[in-house]
């Protein structure tokens, strides 16, 4: 190997390292930037306790029965076949006599042990049978509790007690009093179990605090990255480097700049936006049981110069916390409701004096959605029966035939 050759490899070599070197430089910045950064938003660390799912907890009680391996293997899948509800899965019986080449009493005998198991009422195919698997183990025997689960389910759910009795030909106290331990039955045996899916946490985008008569507004970005522009890349451009890799980082740095910046106006935007809400809504955030007054897309957007379809985007999927909770921020836009005098309520409003008048009334005669459309009207709110119901339904409040106590 001749000098020439020597010498262009230790120039070879010698930039080798140089570069090896610059690029360690900027990894060992990276990472402690991205680590800084990392310890800054760790302070709440949520971490989901693991419990014993149903899964777990029928294996273990399968694990404790004297079977053989094969009756074991048997079980095992009839409870990985069973939904986190509580329920088997549909066909698995059929499939179950594929795999293990048994039979169908046998399938059918299987399916006996893991409904003889924990929680009562595991392993049931519809409802009904997880009602009768509850039912009969009772302490107490209850032979017409059986008859209404068997033969009157339906109509049970319909409240139809009347029915109940005259068709079974017993005393309508006999009937509420069946129908109420029924009621106490569980109909999703599974549920007392954790899911299998994590728990996702609500960490709010704004939140609302207040100091004497004012109210802050707070952009929540504890949890959010940081972003800024790696020093090591606007050193190389004090540097003397060719201009071909100098346009390129300065490309690169405006184009960050720029979306750093579209960042910032959109935390702007949301700042104006919840800070008119919070003005719109005042009674609400200032009284405990105050509801939320009519307000729409278009009165927060005059209210902050923007356009209604910025306004939209910019509270999807965002969230507000103050002392009564976290929220959603379309939460806070309610449609009005005429009313005779000039004053608009809100459908939250209207809500409320309907979960009222239901509270107050008297059971056994419950108020019909016409008869709670005519006291509203009474009191000034024009509303129809199938807004009443519409609002009912939204509610989770049963009609009247269904609250009625015999």
């Amino acid at each position: 190997m001749n000098r020439n050759m020597i010498r262009c490899l230790k120039n070879w070599i010698g930039k080798k390292l140089e570069w090896l070197d610059a690029t360690d430089e900027q990894n060992k910045r990276y990472y402690q930037e991205e680590k800084e950064d990392q310890e800054e938003n760790d302070d709440w660390k949520f971490k989901q306790q693991e419990e014993e799912t149903l899964e777990e907890y029928l294996l273990f009680q399968i694990n404790t029965l004297p079977i053989t391996t094969k009756q074991r293997n048997i079980l095992s899948f009839l409870v990985k076949s069973i939904k986190e509800d509580g329920y088997l899965e549909e066909d698995t019986l059929m499939i179950l006599k594929e795999k293990f080449h048994i039979t169908e009493q046998q399938a059918q005998q299987a399916l006996k042990y893991i409904q003889s198991l924990e929680p009562a009422g595991v392993g049931a195919r519809n409802l009904q049978e997880c009602l009768l698997l509850q039912i009969k183990r009772q302490p107490q025997k209850c032979p017409l509790c059986e008859k209404i689960i068997n033969q009157y389910l339906e109509i049970l759910a319909k409240n139809q007690l009347h029915i109940i009795a005259k068709e079974l030909k017993v005393k309508i106290v006999e009937v509420v009093e069946a129908s109420e331990i029924i009621k106490k039955l569980c109909p999703k045996p599974g549920i007392v179990f954790p899911s299998k899916e994590k728990t996702e946490y609500i960490i709010p985008d704004i939140i609302i605090k207040q100091k004497e008569d004012t109210f802050l507004v707070i952009i929540n970005d504890k949890f959010l990255p940081k972003l800024k522009i790696n020093g090591y890349y606007k050193e190389i451009l004090l540097q003397d480097t060719s201009p071909a890799a100098k346009e390129y980082i300065t490309t690169k740095v405006k184009q960050a700049e720029w979306a750093m910046q579209c960042i910032a106006r959109r935390e702007t935007t949301l700042i104006k936006i919840a800070e008119c809400i919070v003005q719109l809504q005042k009674p609400f955030f200032q009284q405990k049981n105050e509801g939320l007054l009519p307000m729409r897309l278009y009165d927060v957007a005059q209210k902050t110069g923007v356009h209604e379809s910025t306004v939209s985007r910019a509270i999807k999927e965002k969230y507000l916390q103050c002392y009564k909770g976290i929220f959603p921020l379309s939460y806070f836009f309610s449609t009005s409701v005429s009313t005779k005098s000039e004053k608009m309520l809100s459908s939250d409003n209207v809500k409320k004096m309907i979960v009222k008048m239901i509270n107050e009334e008297d059971k056994k005669k419950p108020f019909s959605d016409k008869v709670l459309a005519e006291k509203l009207n009474k009191e000034g709110v024009e509303i129809s029966r199938r807004t009443i119901a519409k609002y009912r339904d939204a509610l989770g409040i049963a009609g009247a035939s269904k609250r009625k106590l015999f």
